[in-house]
């Protein structure tokens, strides 16, 4: 089950959060309901939000595509120098953002220049995340438009 699902047999026992398993390795289609909420890669599409109950791919602008319509592999990072200065780990997911006083934040977008001009240092606020310049993400979007990783990750 955990090969077939792409996460570990501790995950599955419940002895701990993480449902890493490998992220070099690619998510089998039929693994994919087992990410519902979570961002996943494409080096085809960039970051997607899976919606397993509606079996959809939602991009950062908002459309979808069905799980069927998927061209080229999906992981849960993207591999390395897929980006420009891609952050290290895994993202946080919205639980763990909350639980942070600051984070690194990522945007997902295919347009380069935007990620760069707006990722960076964000501190966490009750609804939103702002950095130093007022630029804010609110946290009901995370997944769809933005990403945030821990303190100690450097990008």
């Amino acid at each position: 089950m955990a090969d077939l699902y792409g996460v570990s047999s501790d995950f599955l026992l419940g002895r701990c959060e993480s449902h890493i398993q490998d992220s070099s390795l690619p998510i089998s289609l039929q693994s994919l309901p087992a990410f519902h909420g979570r961002p996943v890669w494409s080096a085809t599409y960039g970051w997607l939000l899976v919606n397993a109950a509606d079996r959809l791919l939602t991009f950062p602008d908002g459309h979808t595509l069905p799980f069927m319509d998927i061209v080229g592999e999906l992981f849960i990072s993207a591999p390395p120098f897929s980006e420009a200065e891609p952050p290290n780990g895994q993202p946080l997911s919205r639980s763990e953002v909350n639980r942070q006083k600051e984070i690194w934040l990522e945007p997902i977008s295919p347009d380069s220049d935007l990620r760069k001009e707006l990722q960076g240092w964000y501190r966490v606020k009750d609804r939103f995340v702002e950095n130093e310049y007022g630029n804010r993400f609110y946290l009901d979007t995370y997944g769809s438009k933005w990403l945030a990783f821990t303190p100690e990750t450097e990008a």
